[in-house]
C-alpha cells in the first residue's frame, strides 16, 4: 500500500511539474497595442489585402492574448513591412517545418533576413531561393528572456561564423520598440502556416548544424556569383529597397517570381503605385544600420530581362521516389519524351526498365513532420533547383547520348 501511495504522489507531482512547464497564452503574449489605423495603413501601402479579402481583425487595446477562429492566424504588424504576405511562400513554410517552429517564434529580423534572401536569389541571381545556399550562410539561435525561452521572437537567424563577409553586406538593427505588442488576426488561406500552439521554440541540431543533403555541389558556384554581386556593389539595403519599391512581398506565394516580375501590371501587386524612393529609404533605414542614402543600383532580372532559359525539349519525366522511416531518399530521372512530376515509386521501376535514365541524381533529406511539408520540400526546395541549376548538366549528358 505504501508503494502504491508513493507512486500516486509521484504521478501527482509530475502532473504539477508539467502544468508549471506549460504556461498559458496570457503568459506568452504581450497585451495588444494595435490600432485600426495601423492595419489600415498596411492596406493603403499595398502590404495587406483589403478587409473584405484578408478579413483582418484588430483586438481591443490591452487584450492579453489572441483568439482565432478556424482559418485565421495571428500576425505581427511589422511582419508585413519586412516582406510577409499570405499565403506564405513555400520556402518560408518549408523553413518553419525544417526548424520545427511556429511563425511567431521567429524574430522580426529573421523575417527580414529570409525576405532579403528570397528576393536576392530571384531578382539578382535569377533562381528560386536555394535551400543549401541559405543553410551555408545562416543558422538559427535561441533568443532568451533572462534565463527563459521567449515565445514571441524566441528564435533568431544569424550568420554562421565567417559567412557574413561572404554575403551581400548589411547589418540589421538590434531592437524595435513594442513590435511584439502589435498583433492582430487575418485570414490564413491554404497552404496555411503551421498551427499556433502554446509551446516555446525548442532548439535542435538543424538550427545550428543544418546542412542540405542536396544542392551542396551548387553552393560553391553560387557563392562565386554572390561574391561577384558583392564586388559589383550590391548590398542588403538595395535588395530590401528593391522589393519595397516594387511592392513585392518576398515571403508570399506569388504568381511570378521576381525574375519574371511584370512591373506595375504584375498580378502579385495590391496597388499600382510604386513606393517613392524617399519613403523606401526611410523604411530601409529603420531596419538596417548605416543607411543614410539611396544604395547603388545593380543589374537585376525581371520579365523584360529574364535569366537565360533552359531548354526542356529533349527532357520528359522527373520522378521523385523512395521513402524510409529515417530518411527520405529521392531519385531524379530525366527522360526524353515529355516532362512529368510524379511521387509514385512504381514509376521509377517501370520507367527505368523501359526507357533507361539519361541522367540520374540521388539526394537525401531528413524527414519532414507532415505530408504537406513533404510536398513543400519535394517541389520547392528540390525541383526548382534542379530545373534552374542542374538542367544544364543534364543537357550536356543528353548531347553526348545517342538519340
Amino acid at each position: 500500500m505504501a508503494g502504491e501511495s508513493s507512486r500516486t504522489v509521484s504521478r501527482r507531482d509530475k502532473g504539477k511539474e508539467k502544468a508549471a512547464a506549460d504556461p498559458s497564452m496570457e503568459e506568452m503574449w504581450l497585451p495588444s497595442s494595435t490600432t485600426k489605423q495601423q492595419v489600415e495603413g498596411l492596406v493603403t501601402a499595398g502590404l495587406l489585402p483589403p478587409k473584405k479579402v484578408s478579413h483582418w481583425k484588430v483586438p481591443q487595446l490591452g487584450t492579453p492574448a489572441p483568439t482565432e477562429e478556424k482559418g485565421e492566424v495571428t500576425v505581427l504588424r511589422r511582419y508585413f513591412e519586412v516582406g510577409l504576405g499570405l499565403p506564405a511562400h513555400p520556402f518560408f513554410r518549408g523553413l518553419l517545418v525544417y526548424w520545427g517552429i511556429q511563425a511567431h517564434h521567429l524574430s522580426l529580423n529573421s523575417y527580414l533576413h529570409i525576405a532579403i534572401f528570397i528576393h536576392f536569389c530571384e531578382a539578382f541571381i535569377g533562381i528560386e531561393p536555394h535551400f543549401a545556399l541559405f543553410l551555408a550562410f545562416f543558422r538559427l539561435k535561441s533568443i532568451l528572456k533572462g534565463k527563459d525561452s521567449k515565445y514571441l521572437g524566441g528564435a533568431g537567424l544569424q550568420f554562421k561564423q565567417g559567412m557574413q563577409n561572404l554575403y551581400v553586406p548589411y547589418e540589421l538593427k538590434d531592437t524595435y520598440k513594442n513590435w511584439e505588442r502589435e498583433w492582430f488576426t487575418v485570414a490564413d488561406p491554404e497552404p496555411s502556416l503551421p498551427p499556433r500552439k502554446a509551446e516555446y521554440p525548442v532548439s535542435s541540431h538543424c538550427w545550428s548544424q543544418g546542412k542540405a543533403e542536396m544542392g551542396e555541389d551548387e553552393v560553391e558556384v553560387l557563392q562565386t556569383i554572390v561574391a561577384d554581386l558583392r564586388e559589383a556593389g550590391l548590398t542588403g539595403a538595395r535588395v530590401f529597397m528593391d522589393f519595397l519599391q516594387k511592392k513585392i512581398q518576398p515571403l508570399q506565394v506569388r504568381p511570378n517570381p521576381s525574375y519574371l516580375y511584370l512591373g506595375k501590371e504584375d498580378p502579385s501587386r495590391l496597388v499600382k503605385e510604386d513606393l517613392d524612393e524617399e519613403e523606401a529609404l526611410r523604411i530601409v533605414s529603420k531596419y538596417i544600420k548605416g543607411v543614410n542614402q539611396v544604395p547603388p543600383e545593380v543589374h537585376r532580372y525581371d520579365a523584360t530581362n529574364p535569366p537565360e532559359q533552359v531548354n526542356f525539349d529533349n527532357l520528359s519525366r522527373v520522378v521523385i521516389v523512395g521513402r524510409s522511416s529515417l530518411l527520405y531518399s529521392y531519385g531524379l530521372v530525366f527522360h526524353r519524351t515529355g516532362l512529368l512530376l510524379s511521387t509514385a515509386p512504381h514509376h521509377w521501376t517501370s520507367m527505368t526498365r523501359n526507357s533507361g535514365p539519361i541522367f540520374m541524381m540521388r539526394i537525401r533529406l531528413a524527414p519532414p513532420s507532415s505530408s504537406t511539408a513533404c510536398w513543400i520540400v519535394q517541389v520547392h526546395l528540390l525541383l526548382n533547383q534542379v530545373r534552374l541549376l542542374l538542367m544544364n548538366r543534364a543537357l550536356r549528358v543528353l548531347s553526348r547520348s545517342p538519340m
